[in-house]
């Protein structure tokens, strides 16, 4: 349903049905409920692009997921729900191609919100902010564009120190490999997690070696047996897991070997979120802040992308479990 079928069936002009839905200009009012009352029996909304034509705006975010993990599932439910309450729509793409940002540049979108920026992407994007569309980084890091993030190093760094401050400086590692040297900004998270463990290090006077008490793989898979050796050597008191697989992974060879969480030995956990509060005991662990993440957004919206700094960090929440001993 257009607004021209509107007009042919009531056999006026495109102009006067124009005039009767937005309730402006001289036409009988007879006549201007009879129009309204037969678009809203036939859903007639109005053209987005027409409307984006007459008021500048199309009153539309761009959402790309450059690849998906745990957390943007978590995440982008919320996004989206934000997004509506501050009435705007949106359009949604996942993967690594520039093509999908062009065709939001194109049509166009208010501004485009990307869940961590990647170097391909870095091209389109630069051509939507040359045309004025404003662009935001979210759980990322980049230099030239706005970006909230959240600091694995302060998250990090706090999962050590509770260990600590609870007696514990035999701790071992099992997570994503954070001795990579990679330019690229999207795993810049990777230097943030070395920097908050060594930090952790020093501060607490911890017992720790990243050759001897790490166990590193990849984000999906973490190998049981190395897991299995750590725990039957005796020598740690508590372990740090870094992704819920990761936790996953230690949770089920405690379960295998009879060892007990939170007696016999202690652990914490990052990230996760709702994944594991099925867990028993119910582990100690920080993750994102997503309600500080989202009022960042609100305000990126509220301002249009203008004057908003191009860095605005968002924390962790602590959740905790009962999975620390204290020594």
């Amino acid at each position: 349903m257009t607004i021209k079928d509107i007009a042919e069936h009531f056999g006026i002009s495109i102009s006067m049905v124009s005039r009767a839905i937005n309730n402006s200009g001289y036409i009988r009012e007879d006549l201007r409920k009879d129009i309204v009352e037969y678009a809203r029996l036939h859903h007639w909304q109005p053209s987005k692009r027409a409307v984006s034509l007459k008021t500048g705006s199309s009153h539309t975010v761009g959402v790309v997921a450059p690849f998906f993990d745990i957390r943007q599932f978590d995440f982008i439910p919320l996004l989206v729900t934000r997004l509506a309450h501050l009435k705007y729509s949106w359009q949604f793409a996942v993967g690594p191609e520039n093509e999908k940002i062009d065709m939001m540049v194109s049509h166009p979108v208010d501004m485009i919100f990307v869940l961590n920026v990647i170097d391909r992407h870095m091209p389109a994007l630069e051509n939507a902010i040359a045309k004025n569309i404003p662009v935001l980084n979210i759980f990322g890091y980049r230099e030239n564009v706005p970006s909230v993030f959240c600091s694995h190093e302060k998250a990090i760094y706090n999962c050590m120190k509770t260990l600590a401050l609870n007696g514990h400086h035999k701790i071992a590692y099992i997570g994503p490999d954070f001795r990579m040297n990679e330019s690229d900004s999207r795993v810049v998270h990777l230097r943030w997690a070395k920097s908050g463990i060594n930090r952790a290090v020093i501060d607490f006077n911890l017992d720790f070696d990243t050759e001897r008490d790490c166990i590193f793989s990849s984000v999906y898979e973490f190998e049981h047996e190395k897991i299995k050796k750590l725990l039957i050597s005796g020598e740690y008191t508590a372990f740090f897991g870094w992704t819920i697989h990761a936790e996953i992974a230690f949770y089920s060879v405690c379960r295998e070997l009879g060892i007990v969480v939170g007696r016999d030995i202690s652990f914490i956990g990052f990230e996760g979120e709702k994944t594991l509060q099925g867990f028993n005991p119910p582990p100690t662990y920080y993750d994102f802040d997503y309600d500080a993440v989202l009022e960042k957004v609100s305000d990126f919206v509220l301002a249009k992308g203008k004057d908003f700094p191009l860095i605005s960090e968002a924390g962790f929440n602590l959740y905790s479990g009962s999975s620390i001993c204290k020594i």
